[in-house]
């Protein structure tokens, strides 16, 4: 999958782009504040229809502009040309078309375009709350199945009615009984699946992830996932008992606080080095390297499953990383697939004469809100 142009009206400070990308591989330079994350942004809009950065669109509309248009047109591996336009105003929300026909469902964009982003966001994946693996996890598994992606969809209905019942209890004293039996069995059959596929594909990611992280650090040190769903059980077919009995221990409880208090939407993931929880003991070199290979694992996981090469997203690649360790990042991902790094304009001063030019690299720069592409003999200040 290939991003050739992209087109913005009125997102965020970039308010009159069109730019096309000839290569794979595309550097995008500038000052801070300037714009340089606001394009990558806007690549990981059209590829999910939601922001990295935040989850109001009206942060995405430019100064004194009512709404944002995002248009993109991707090549997938086949050589067809697919459109994606996301149009954005405040009194009608958000619309989106894929080649010209409007999609109800903003989820059916998912999956569709993979795409990995590693950024300065992702520091909450290995240091921040289990919400924020949850996330990662959650928005990984969906673009790689689209199963999952509906199984979520349907738990979190089900927890929603099921949390209304408790709610009306513990508010109004307003006992459903027999209506949330009903729905405790379902939450039970969803949450089973969800448990289930969770498992497998951390237990996917762990074949690997190890080798990627020892070739990022040098050093032979384990790193391992460790799923621990928020059910105990020892085998997969104890999982339904284990949640039902889980449900009727909690039930006072439940009944009481007005929501649900078991289940997957608790589950937590812990990332181990040498058996240590970095989250809770882990060097800042440990998080990053940590970061940097889940998210190879990350892009290896969708292409084998989805049979498309993600396009990538580094973001401020170069902030904690030299300019050899930052090299030694990109080779670390598949060439196959498109990438685009920002980084500042002194990222750019320290960038060999022998990368600036070559054949097989765009280079950009972002000033004001401005993209142009950078050319051997035109001066870039």
């Amino acid at each position: 999958m290939v991003l050739k142009r992209l087109c913005l009206r009125g997102f965020r400070n970039l308010t009159d782009v069109e730019v096309g990308f000839e290569n794979k591989k595309s550097f995008i330079f500038g000052d801070n504040a300037q714009g340089k994350t606001n394009i990558l942004e806007s690549i990981y809009l059209l590829c999910l229809a939601k922001s990295f950065r935040t989850n109001d669109d009206e942060e995405l509309v430019s100064f004194e502009e009512r709404g944002f248009l995002v248009h993109g047109e991707f090549i997938n591996d086949t050589g067809n040309i697919q459109k994606v336009s996301i149009q954005y105003e405040a009194a009608t929300g958000k619309a989106i078309r894929v080649d010209g026909k409007n999609v109800r469902l903003f989820s059916q964009l998912i999956g569709q375009f993979p795409v990995v982003t590693l950024s300065s966001e992702d520091h909450s994946i290995t240091q921040g709350p289990p919400a924020c693996r949850r996330k990662f996890f959650d928005i990984l598994i969906s673009q790689s199945s689209a199963r999952y992606l509906e199984g979520l969809k349907e738990y979190d209905r089900v927890l929603k009615q099921r949390n209304k019942i408790l709610s009306d209890f513990a508010q109004k004293k307003i006992s459903h009984k027999r209506e949330l039996d009903v729905w405790n069995r379902q939450l039970i059959e969803k949450g089973d699946f969800i448990v289930r596929f969770r498992s497998k594909v951390v237990e996917e990611i762990n074949s690997t992830l190890s080798t990627y992280y020892q070739n990022i650090t040098n050093k032979k040190d384990v790193f391992q996932i460790r799923y621990s769903p928020q059910i105990e059980f020892q085998s997969f077919d104890q999982i339904k008992a284990a949640f039902e009995k889980q449900l009727k221990k909690t039930g006072t409880k439940e009944l009481l606080l007005g929501k649900t208090l078991v289940g997957p939407q608790r589950d937590e993931y812990l990332f181990m080095v040498d058996g240590k929880n970095i989250r809770q003991y882990g060097s800042r070199g440990e998080h990053k390297s940590a970061l940097i290979s889940l998210k190879q694992a990350e892009s290896v996981l969708l292409r084998k499953k989805t049979g498309t090469e993600p396009i990538l997203l580094l973001d401020d690649l170069y902030a904690e990383l030299d300019k050899k360790r930052g090299q030694n990042v990109l080779n670390l991902f598949s060439n196959d697939s498109q990438c685009f790094i920002t980084g500042t304009s002194s990222d750019f001063d320290v960038l060999s004469e022998t990368h600036r030019k070559r054949h097989d690299y765009s280079i950009y720069f972002v000033k004001e809100g401005k993209v142009e592409q950078y050319k051997d003999a035109k001066n870039t200040n």
